[in-house]
């Protein structure tokens, strides 16, 4: 009989058993414990959310005068204040967020009289996307995602690493060729420096020699570098025994150019019967200007120390 009133109250008129089943289809996951005994309402309410909203129709006692009885109501969780005070009989709330919420509803007798709150608790369930099996998916899904992104990253760092070791290879081949090649040129420049080495032996005055003039004589000669930048120089004569030491400017191939140039212009001089050590240090300054061009302000600026000794064997001085 409560239902066929609620019928009637709702819709107007009493439903068929069609339009039942398409509410009960429609309203089908709505929960509730039970039926209130005397007023037709469902206990332990839970609202899914695709119905997250919620209508009540309330009415106080009032025989004498009821259309000067006011209401006022909240939705605790909803509202944040109390609904201004009026005569409308019903309530409606919309788009409700998942949660648990308490109706509350005062009424005020014709005069003034306020009654104690009647609450009323429902709930309201979230939509799925926002239920806790479904958060569960989305770690699920995130770790999955991160777990390809993971082995993406892991795949290219091989490639790279691949590719790098590739690079590094390739790179170290061309340098072990091009050492080969820097190798090869070392080798040919070191043959031809010593060569270059036994041509300034050659000019040097052997030893045997220096030694038959003076016996108890030594030669203390270690050039620097495979060539030497400085040279020792020695020429007997009727009378005459000529020495010379001699410390050009440079090490390696240039200081032994001018050794060799050095040694050449002293025999010239020499062989040019100037006997005197300063004539000989004169025209040797002369000499390497000349070959060097150096009185036209030539950018070779190099020369020579040297010490010269003229030993008169006859008279015997120095």
């Amino acid at each position: 009989m409560a239902i066929l009133n609620e019928e009637i109250i709702t819709y107007g008129h009493q439903l068929n058993e069609m339009q039942r089943g398409a509410l009960r289809k429609k309203y089908s996951e709505l929960k509730f414990d039970n039926i209130t005994r005397f007023y037709p309402l469902p206990e332990n309410l839970v609202l899914p959310f695709q119905h997250n909203n919620i209508t009540f129709d309330f009415l106080a006692i009032e025989t004498g005068r009821p259309f000067m009885v006011r209401y006022q109501y909240i939705l605790e969780g909803y509202d944040n204040e109390w609904s201004p005070v009026s005569n409308k009989t019903t309530a409606s709330f919309g788009n409700i967020h998942e949660g648990n919420y308490t109706f509350k509803l005062k009424a005020q007798s014709p005069d003034g009289i306020w009654s104690k709150p009647i609450s009323y608790t429902f709930k309201v369930l979230p939509p799925w996307y926002r239920t806790w099996w479904m958060y569960l998916i989305y770690i699920a899904i995130g770790l999955s995602f991160f777990g390809l992104f993971i082995r993406w990253r892991e795949r290219n760092l091989k490639l790279e690493k691949a590719i790098l070791e590739q690079k590094v290879e390739l790179r170290t081949k061309q340098l072990e060729e091009q050492k080969k090649v820097v190798e090869e040129k070392n080798l040919q420049i070191t043959e031809s420096i010593n060569y270059a080495k036994k041509i300034q032996q050659a000019l040097l005055p052997s030893q045997e020699l220096i030694k038959s003039f003076s016996p108890g004589s030594f030669i203390f000669f270690r050039p620097k570098d495979i060539v030497s930048g400085d040279f020792y120089y020695f020429a007997e004569f009727e009378k005459y025994t000529l020495l010379a030491c001699v410390d050009c400017t440079g090490h390696g191939v240039p200081g032994g150019f001018m050794s060799t140039l050095g040694s050449l212009l002293l025999d010239k001089i020499v062989n040019s019967e100037l006997l005197s050590p300063s004539e000989i240090l004169n025209k040797l300054s002369d000499e390497i200007i000349r070959v060097l061009h150096q009185q036209d302000g030539g950018e070779i600026q190099d020369g020579m120390d040297l010490s010269v000794c003229l030993i008169d064997r006859t008279n015997k001085k120095i």
